[in-house]
């Protein structure tokens, strides 16, 4: 009851202040929280051969309450034998650019590849977007 007392004694410019302060400090605490093992990459096979291949589903996951941009996954191994789209994965030797290098935020990104085992694609790096 005293904080209430003491919160509406104070001015509206304190009270502006006050909530921009406690604003600041919110997103900052959000955006300490965000590295790059937030990025979960999961992958399980559909069932499917093409070319007596196993046709794996992969769901990458942002766990922070911030965008990631940027994001590269270690792809060592990685060959075509049916091609994904470059749109979601492309292949830069050992590692993959996932999603064009846009963010990935709350919203898990999916695509299929074909390769006779499961490749690593952990994440290697990734910048975080907090706006």
């Amino acid at each position: 009851s005293k904080f209430i007392f003491v919160l509406s004694e104070m001015d509206d410019s304190t009270v502006k202040i006050l909530s921009v302060v406690l604003f600041s400090i919110l997103i900052s605490q959000g955006y300490s929280q965000c590295f790059l093992s937030s990025i979960s990459v999961s992958q399980f096979q559909t069932g499917v051969k093409v070319q007596g291949q196993t046709q794996w589903s992969v769901t990458i996951t942002n766990k922070c309450a911030c965008a990631q941009e940027n994001v590269i996954l270690n792809c060592t191994g990685f060959q075509f034998i049916e091609r994904t789209d470059p749109e979601l994965m492309r292949i830069y030797g050992n590692s993959c650019q996932v999603n064009m290098g846009r963010p990935i935020s709350k919203v898990p990104l999916k695509f299929k590849y074909v390769w006779n085992q499961q490749l690593p694609l952990n994440p290697i790096s990734s910048q975080i977007s907090c706006s």
